[in-house]
């Protein structure tokens, strides 16, 4: 059997020790964890191509939880060949091996995509063109007030207005299927 070490927070740690006591204990929530996640990946592979996947590795953290970033270290023990898939799709994910299973494990408890250094910065690139957008949607709005009270019309800056908004939310269904697929790759569901 491969080994397989890595480390999680105290709360982390304290949320998969309570979990597994339904569960046959630690090591076999984690081995059924991983099991899970792996075989679902056989029978639906997530693409990482970067036109599907280019967006946000580590669970998001509330400034509560800075204090819980402690780690801990959870071993667990596998069969060749599912340690064999773990570090093949580890690997098709720039991961480690302990890196992707302890994702997969905060993940599955939070309920939360993981994400990585890559995806993070096409997310915050995405949230920068949402951002312009918005600053150009507030210039012509001023605009479109200003012409209005000196009694023009406006109808230019109103479709500029509309192209905008349906750039936004271009954007914001963007996001959401990126997040949805990730959430979807970490959890299974």
């Amino acid at each position: 059997m491969g080994r397989l070490i890595f480390r999680i927070s105290d709360s982390e740690e304290e949320s998969l020790r309570n979990a597994a006591k339904e569960c046959g204990g630690v090591s076999a929530l984690l081995r059924r964890l991983i099991a899970d996640q792996l075989s679902a990946l056989v029978s639906n592979p997530v693409s990482t191509s970067p036109s599907e996947d280019a967006l946000v590795a580590k669970p998001a953290t509330t400034s509560g939880e800075a204090d819980a970033l402690q780690s801990e270290r959870v071993t667990a023990r596998l069969r060749a060949t599912e340690m064999a898939a773990l570090e093949q799709e580890a690997h098709r994910q720039g991961l480690r091996p302990s890196t992707w299973a302890a994702q997969c494990i905060r993940s599955s408890l939070s309920g939360r995509p993981a994400f990585s250094r890559p995806e993070t910065a096409a997310l915050r690139e995405i949230a920068s063109q949402i951002g312009r957008v918005g600053a150009n949607l507030n210039q012509i709005t001023r605009a479109l007030h200003v012409q209005v009270q000196q009694g023009g019309g406006g109808h230019d800056l109103t479709r500029e207005v509309a192209d905008l908004a349906a750039e936004v939310m271009t954007f914001r269904a963007e996001v959401r299927d990126a997040l949805k697929r990730k959430l979807t790759y970490w959890t299974g569901a």
